[in-house]
C-alpha cells in the first residue's frame, strides 16, 4: 500500500474517534445544562432535581403580557404533571406562607389539585424537599439533590400569582389542623 493512502486510513480514525467523544462531551454538557423543565424562553421560578424526577415552577417570557406560573413535576423526558395558575385566576391557585418552628423556618409555596396538596418548602437550615399531602397525611416527601447547590431561582421571588397567607392558615389548609378555629385569612 502507499503511505498515502496508510496515513488517510489513520487519519479517518483519528476523526471517527474525535467525533464520537465530541458528541459524548456535547451530550454530556446539554444533559448537564437542563435542571429544568422551564423552555429557554421562560423564566425559572424554582427548579432542583428530586432523584431522577425533576420539580420546576416556570414563569410566563419575558415580555408577554399574560402573567403565569406553572408547576412541572417529572423527568426530564417526559412531564407527568402540570398545574398552572394565571393572572386571570380568582383566587390565586398558589399560595405561600413563612413557616417558622423551634428549630427551623422557611418559605413553603404550595397548591391543591384534585383533593392533593403539592408543597414546595425551602428552609433556612437544610435543603428544600417537596411533599405531596392527601387528606392531612404526608404521601410522599422528595428531597432536592445537592440540597440548595442543585437549586435554580428562588420560592422567595415576588409574584403577582402567589397568594400570602399566614403558617395558622398553612397548616389548616394543607394538615386540616384546627380547621374551625382558623378560618381562610
Amino acid at each position: 500500500m502507499p503511505p498515502s493512502s496508510e496515513s488517510d486510513k489513520s487519519m479517518k480514525k483519528i476523526a471517527q474517534i474525535l467525533c464520537f467523544f465530541i458528541a459524548i462531551i456535547s451530550s454530556a454538557i446539554v444533559q448537564a445544562g437542563s435542571k429544568s423543565h422551564c423552555n429557554s424562553n421562560e423564566g425559572v421560578f424554582f427548579s432542583c432535581q428530586l432523584g431522577s424526577k425533576f420539580v420546576s415552577i416556570c414563569t410566563n417570557p419575558k415580555g408577554q403580557s399574560n402573567e403565569y406560573l406553572e408547576y412541572r413535576f417529572g423527568t426530564l423526558r417526559r412531564v407527568e404533571l402540570r398545574y398552572k395558575g394565571t393572572s386571570k385566576d380568582t383566587p390565586r391557585k398558589f399560595s405561600r406562607a413563612e413557616i417558622t418552628g423551634a428549630s427551623n423556618s422557611g418559605t413553603t409555596i404550595w397548591f391543591l389539585n384534585q383533593g392533593t396538596h403539592y408543597v414546595l418548602n425551602a428552609p433556612v437550615r437544610g435543603g428544600p424537599y417537596l411533599e405531596v399531602i392527601m387528606h392531612g397525611k404526608r404521601q410522599l416527601k422528595l428531597a432536592c439533590k445537592n440540597e440548595w447547590a442543585g437549586v435554580e431561582g428562588d420560592l422567595d421571588a415576588e409574584s403577582n400569582l402567589i397568594e400570602v397567607k399566614t403558617q395558622p392558615t398553612f397548616f389548616s389548609e394543607v394538615f386540616e389542623i384546627d380547621t374551625k378555629s382558623n378560618q381562610q385569612q
